[in-house]
Order: structure tokens, then C-alpha cells, then sequence
């Protein structure tokens, strides 16, 4: 089989397919919960949180939330905790439209949620 052909299927049926896989993929939930915790990588504690990135500041917590915005679509409720610069991020994003009709809670430990099984 010839490459060019399947380049051809693929610029073809790939969008078809995707138009598909997004009708039957549903988002994970209408309300999110965010929060940071560490890791460890090769003996080191490292920070994971907003997009990864090395400092914990309102770009990074903006930018993360775009994207999961633009991504999953706006959620229902959204819950963190009182860091200032989540906080920050949050206004700025309501104030650009982002966040219109969110029912934002800051909790300590509302966040913090285990299932029973």
C-alpha cells in the first residue's frame, strides 16, 4: 500500500472520525475541584501544579484554567482553595467572559472529596 493513499484516508476520514469520537466522548464532570500537591522524581519533591509550570502564580493558574475552559467547556461549579492567586485567576477570568454562569466556592476542604466504594 502506497503512503500517499493512506495520507489521503486520513486528511479524508480523519476529521469524520474525531466528529464522531467527540459526540460519544462526554466531558468528566460539570464540577471541578482544583488543588496542587507534590510529587516526587528521582528523590525530589517537585511542585506539580498549574500547566507544570515552576512558579505558583495568577499567569499560570489563568492560563491552566483557559485551557481546560476551552477544552471541556465552562463547568457548573468550580471549588478551590484560598490561594490568592487562584482567586485572581478566576475574577480575570469572569471579568473576560470566560466564567458566566460558574457557582465558584472557596473552601479549605471541600475540594478534598473520596469515594466510597
Amino acid at each position: 500500500m502506497n503512503p500517499t493513499t493512506i495520507m489521503r484516508w486520513v486528511h479524508q476520514y480523519g476529521k469524520l472520525l474525531f466528529v464522531i469520537w467527540k459526540k460519544k466522548n462526554k466531558p468528566p464532570s460539570t464540577s471541578w475541584r482544583m488543588d496542587e500537591t507534590y510529587i516526587k522524581i528521582k528523590g525530589k519533591q517537585h511542585y506539580l501544579d498549574m500547566c507544570l509550570r515552576k512558579h505558583r502564580d495568577t499567569s499560570a493558574a489563568y492560563a491552566f484554567m483557559k485551557r481546560l475552559i476551552r477544552c471541556y467547556g465552562e463547568p457548573r461549579a468550580l471549588v478551590t482553595d484560598k490561594y490568592a492567586a487562584t482567586i485572581t485567576a478566576v475574577n480575570k477570568l469572569k471579568n473576560k467572559g470566560f466564567l458566566k454562569s460558574v457557582d465558584y466556592s472557596l473552601s479549605k476542604y471541600l475540594y478534598n472529596v473520596t469515594q466510597k466504594t
